[in-house]
């Protein structure tokens, strides 16, 4: 899905040139690829999102478009939403087909006049007889193409609902394909999808879970499932330019040396493999938290923003490697750049987002949870448990279990710096009350805050359990970076010298 402002499409029903071929599609499906997320009994697989993560991440390191569809498709296309929500009848009647990618499914949410804002969407669902008669554009939908099944949102009799659409093979009176220029996903179909009175079956309603009737719920899922497989798609990039850029560096030379032996160079490599560490380290503990059984809300909006931060930053990064002639047409960063910066804006735009991670934190602050006249002792233990606690969201465990000195070392420094940002957050709330809601740029940075001294526990945790040595290199730049923005300081002469050691590294490889 994509988060846009009001836009419209062209007349053109032409799909772009050099999209993700059919044939390709099939090679996936044969694989079994699209049945990766489709439980065991309608013949998947039935993998857990960690394990998604993974295989998205390593399919994006060779073919990017190939995982941003599986990413559609299993997560917040039909087959995430059918096997936590779908009845038995539902389940039986596509799950079995969608685990072989026939067909493949993609997400209808953001309108002409709605983007992030969901509940502005004018899209819906009429009554006549036992008929459901489907209204309404939806636009920057990827893999929108026809035959697709499509996960809908819309309004029926005043509240949203969720429905499964089938696209026809082709335009009709009642449905059509509209395509327009995009500087992105050149590969991908991406198209608006126009419904006029389209007949849909009531019987492909999604019901939201017992004891709900909210079926935003049903949304959500979807995406909180979406941008952990973003971020993992996110790592298989940045290895793909971080291959590319390592690859020029070494090619490349001036005054008869490889560029890759300048510490400039190095400096660049190292932030796009510290990148690397932190998307997998991010996505790996996002989906950890689904898989036990929770939201993941918090720590996927995390793991998201992050990643696009990643990619948009590896891709400034690669430029200074490749230097201008990555501005040639046909040039694989130049060719692509768009894409790595469009990471910021799908899935929700990167600074929104960040609100929202703020307003989920400050569910749990006291002020949203205990009234004015409660006792005194629940009060102070409510703000006590906020100010050791980061707002109800540290990740991990224990760090002394960490064994690198250096990672360990650094965890504990942002503990810290989480606990100092609790008690300054706590003041602000309190001092700001309702007024908070017109400061963005404060919460914004509050919220950035908490995010970099988060990813630090993430990855410092992460990278030790793996043991490897240039993930212990990459997470000890990633923690230096991070804390280091955490501190608002700038980086000392030890964090250059570390991340030069990592680019050499990397060039040695």
């Amino acid at each position: 899905m994509w988060s846009s402002g009001p836009a419209t499409p062209s007349r053109s029903c032409e799909a772009p040139v050099g999209t993700f071929s059919q044939a390709a599609e099939a090679a996936l499906g044969e694989a079994g690829l699209w049945g990766l997320l489709v439980p065991e009994r309608f013949g998947g697989t039935g993998c857990t999102m960690q394990e998604l993560a993974r295989v998205i991440t390593r399919v994006a390191t060779d073919v990017p478009t190939a995982a941003g569809l599986l990413s559609v498709h299993s997560a917040i296309g039909a087959v995430s939403a059918l096997a936590a929500f779908g009845s038995e009848s539902q389940q039986e009647r596509h799950l079995p087909g969608l685990a072989q990618g026939i067909p493949l499914s993609i997400f209808g949410a953001t309108e002409p006049e709605a983007g992030c804002d969901l509940h502005a969407i004018s899209s819906r669902l009429d009554r006549q007889g036992d008929r459901l008669l489907l209204s309404g554009t939806k636009i920057f939908i990827t893999g929108a193409t026809y035959g697709r099944l499509v996960k809908l949102l819309a309004q029926l009799d005043g509240r949203p609902a969720v429905v499964l659409v089938r696209l026809p093979d082709s335009d009709t009176p009642s449905f059509r394909l509209r395509h327009y220029r995009l500087h992105p996903l050149k590969h991908a179909h991406n198209a608006a999808i126009e419904f006029t009175r389209h007949e849909v079956q009531a019987s492909d309603i999604l019901q939201p879970p017992e004891g709900s009737t909210d079926a935003m719920r049903i949304v959500w899922h979807g995406l909180n499932r979406g941008r952990v497989t973003l971020a993992a798609q996110a790592a298989g990039t940045l290895r793909l330019l971080l291959r590319q850029a390592r690859d020029h560096a070494l090619r490349r030379r001036t005054w008869g040396e490889p560029i890759a032996s300048r510490e400039l160079v190095q400096g660049r490599l190292a932030r796009i493999a510290a990148g690397i560490v932190a998307c997998d380290s991010l996505a790996a503990w996002a989906a950890a938290a689904i898989d036990t059984g929770q939201s993941g809300e918090l720590e996927a909006i995390t793991a998201k923003v992050v990643a696009g931060e990643c990619v948009r930053d590896g891709a400034i990064n690669s430029l200074g490697v490749h230097g201008g002639r990555a501005f040639l047409v046909g040039h694989p960063l130049g060719d692509s750049f768009h894409d790595h910066f469009a990471v910021t804006v799908y899935e929700g735009e990167s600074e929104l987002l960040g609100l929202a991670l703020f307003k989920g934190l400050a569910k749990h602050h006291p002020l949203a949870g205990l009234a004015r006249e409660a006792s005194g002792s629940r009060r102070a233990a409510a703000w006590l448990a906020w100010r050791i606690g980061i707002l109800g969201r540290r990740p991990h465990g224990d760090d002394s279990r960490i064994l690198d000195q250096r990672l360990r070392n650094h965890a504990t420094a942002a503990r810290r710096l989480l606990d100092a940002a609790a008690v300054r957050i706590d003041r602000g709330i309190r001092r700001q009350g309702k007024a908070l809601v017109d400061r963005q740029l404060l919460v914004g940075g509050w919220s950035a805050e908490v995010r970099d001294l988060v990813s630090v526990l993430a990855v410092a945790h992460h990278a030790d359990a793996t043991g490897d040595d240039s993930d212990l290199l990459a997470a000890d730049c990633w923690c230096r970076l991070a804390l280091a923005r955490g501190r608002g300081t700038r980086l000392t002469a030890a964090d250059h010298a570390a991340l030069a050691r990592m680019g050499r590294t990397v060039a040695e490889r």
